[in-house]
């Protein structure tokens, strides 16, 4: 009896002590808090919408750039960044989108992104200006803002002066370098134009040394040193400015030019000879001609001319010269003093009293027709055709024939494909490969000195034109000394 009721009275001590720790768990269960109800995601609103750069059908949409802000039950809001392992919609159209985001397990459709289409210039007009001038540049996607469109004419800064999403006006930078395909730049993408913008430049005349001497002739050599006449003689003036004079007479100066080796050749036109200078000990010689007047190849002082004018030297050992008279173009090679005549001396049907030639890198002649009022150019094998002018004289800007020319006397190329030429009372311009003609510098009008810009600069007489190291020209000005072009 004993032993059963010390079994039962085990049992139940065992009984109370589990629903003691029974009490405990449920009493401190009952103590913890219950859990805050869910964050429910409530809106998704786009603040920055993506930009189109290459979609095609089905590819997944790039969000680069894109900020999405959401907003949640309990009025909290942070940004998404969406990526594109999130978001998978063909946005290969451009133009208002509807949206389904799956963030944290719950699925929201929102509406508001707006693609936009790829940044693009589609043209721009007009496709040559000076500095300054309005370009309209038309496209797509640019920026309403006009200071959020960044514009450049061949990586050179522009000023935006309006802006829409289709159409941009822009101020062409003063630079030089401004030829080139134009770009614009919106956020992170840059669009860049199919062809290039050509900047014309703005002549500024200056006078460089003022009346006396008559100048007609003019050349640098390599150091950017000039030599021009004084009435007879020959003045050297340094880069730097330094006058001097070399004292000689040769009757006329009639045309200079330089072999790169350290002689300087005169054309006398009073004497009818070519004359050879040695710089470095000033000696005198002739080289062809005899002083006598004629038409006669031959070498040395066996040959004839009638009032040499214009000079240029080819880079190969030959000088060519604009024979006045003989209404010809001879050729003169310096080693031997022969003289043949490339083209004219047939009573003036093509070349009509010449006054100055130039050559290109191809070897082609061309000639300042002052008797023709046109340019021509003479092939190396002499063939002649007329590169402008209509042989009427004036001042009329135009391509070829279109063009006039009132009396070209000296000519310049520049090697890059253009030609200057003197015309009296104003320096034109022709581009070769197309034979347009236009006035950089003077009016054209009546003769005068006056410094200026374009048109409102005025010369004298301007007779021989050439071209520093920097692209600058410098006019042999008759009576008003020599003159100086820069471009801007």
């Amino acid at each position: 009896m004993q032993l059963g009721i010390n079994c039962c009275l085990k049992n139940l001590s065992e009984f109370n002590w589990g629903l003691t720790l029974l009490f405990v768990v449920l009493f401190f269960a009952g103590c913890k808090k219950n859990p805050p109800a869910a964050k429910i995601l409530t809106s998704i609103a786009v603040t920055t919408p993506p930009v189109k750069t290459a979609y095609t059908i089905g590819d997944t949409f790039d969000p680069t750039g894109m900020v999405v802000t959401a907003t949640y039950s309990d009025k909290s809001t942070s940004e998404i960044t969406i990526t594109a392992n999130m978001l998978s919609y063909d946005f290969s159209t451009v133009g208002n989108k509807t949206v389904t985001i799956t963030y944290d397990g719950q699925t929201t459709t929102f509406t508001g992104i707006t693609v936009n289409a790829a940044l693009a210039i589609t043209g721009f007009s007009p496709a040559e200006a000076q500095h300054d001038s309005i370009i309209t540049i038309t496209g797509v996607s640019f920026n309403p803002t006009p200071a959020n469109n960044i514009v450049a004419f061949n990586g050179i800064a522009a000023t935006v002066v309006s802006a829409t999403t289709t159409q941009l006006t822009v101020k062409v930078p003063k630079d030089k370098n401004s030829s080139g395909k134009i770009s614009v730049t919106v956020a992170n993408n840059t669009a860049t134009s199919a062809t290039n913008f050509t900047y014309v430049f703005t002549a500024v005349v200056s006078t460089l040394t003022v009346g006396g001497g008559n100048p007609l002739s003019i050349v640098l050599d390599a150091s950017d040193n000039m030599y021009t006449n004084n009435f007879y003689s020959i003045l050297k003036i340094t880069s730097v400015g330094i006058v001097s004079d070399m004292n000689v007479n040769f009757g006329s100066v009639d045309g200079l030019a330089l072999d790169g080796q350290g002689n300087l050749y005169v054309a006398s036109g009073s004497y009818s000879t070519i004359y050879k200078i040695i710089l470095s000990t000033g000696e005198i010689s002739t080289l062809a001609g005899n002083g006598g007047q004629g038409l006669t190849n031959g070498f040395g002082t066996a040959a004839t001319f009638n009032y040499p004018s214009g000079l240029t030297f080819d880079g190969h050992g030959n000088l060519y010269v604009a024979d006045l008279f003989n209404d010809a173009i001879r050729k003169i090679v310096i080693a031997t003093g022969q003289v043949t005549t490339l083209a004219g001396g047939n009573g003036g049907l093509d070349v009509n009293y010449p006054k100055g030639v130039a050559l290109d890198t191809a070897g082609n002649v061309y000639v300042a027709n002052y008797g023709g009022s046109n340019i021509l150019r003479i092939s190396p094998t002499g063939s002649v055709n007329t590169l402008a002018g209509s042989g009427y004289g004036g001042i009329v800007d135009g391509k070829g024939a279109a063009a006039q020319f009132l009396a070209p006397a000296g000519i310049v190329y520049d090697g890059i494909g253009n030609l200057y030429v003197a015309d009296i009372t104003a320096i034109r311009k022709i581009v070769i490969s197309t034979g347009v003609v236009t006035t950089i510098a003077g009016s054209g009008g009546f003769g005068g000195r006056a410094d200026g810009v374009g048109a409102a600069a005025q010369f004298s007489q301007a007779n021989a034109i050439v071209m520093d190291t920097s692209g600058n020209l410098y006019v042999a000005d008759e009576n008003d000394g020599i003159r100086k072009i820069t471009f801007e």
